[in-house]
């Protein structure tokens, strides 16, 4: 799906049906250690029986917008941040929505006189302000540590080093209604499984 800056659906990309925009050379890196991930695809421009440029998927693949795709069950949604049009092709370059975690710096903290719980972490330090992320599963609500950061750091990297001291793992997912917009982007805290 595309879709618009409010996350409205607006158009499709499909190699299966007709009359869609066809697209090639599309691929998915994912971190899994950071949850975060790229998608890059190149649309192919045809005539569609609909053709208008407000209607024609290949003219709103545009930076700012998104792109959204299921796999396994799972909603992944992308914002375009780049393009290059060549003739009748685009080439999208398209990153996941936690970008405001990398993109945000959060300053020290110190609860080394209090245990605070993960979720406490999580709110005193705003890590999931302005995200319109919200805390989903937690599968360690009880447990409370003494920490302390020192630095200045990414949003994100705040995040990975809260999970690594409670060794938790987490998981960023992402829910869409039945009109393509957002109904729920949360982060899922895990208890880490053993490697064995």
């Amino acid at each position: 799906n595309v879709h618009n800056k409010d996350l409205e659906v607006v158009g499709v990309l499909s190699n299966d049906v007709q009359d869609t925009i066809n697209f090639i050379d599309d691929k998915w890196t994912r971190d899994l250690a950071t949850s975060s991930s790229v998608y890059e695809f190149t649309a192919l421009n045809k005539k569609l029986s609909y053709q208008t440029e407000y209607a024609n998927p290949f003219f709103l693949l545009k930076i700012g917008n998104y792109v959204s795709f299921e796999y396994e069950d799972e909603t992944h949604v992308f914002k375009i941040m780049s393009t290059e049009r060549t003739g009748e092709e685009c080439y999208c370059y398209c990153e996941n929505l936690n970008l405001e975690l990398r993109n945000e710096l959060v300053g020290k903290f110190d609860s080394s006189e209090t245990a605070l719980t993960i979720e406490d972490y999580i709110k005193k330090m705003g890590l999931l302000e302005y995200t319109n992320m919200v805390l989903g599963i937690n599968e360690i609500p009880n447990i409370s540590k003494k920490l302390s950061f020192t630095n200045d750091e990414t949003k994100l990297a705040r995040l990975l080093n809260v999970l690594n001291e409670f060794e938790a793992e987490h998981k960023f997912t992402t829910r869409l209604n039945g009109q393509g917009k957002i109904e729920t982007f949360s982060l899922d805290i895990f208890k880490k499984r053993d490697s064995s």
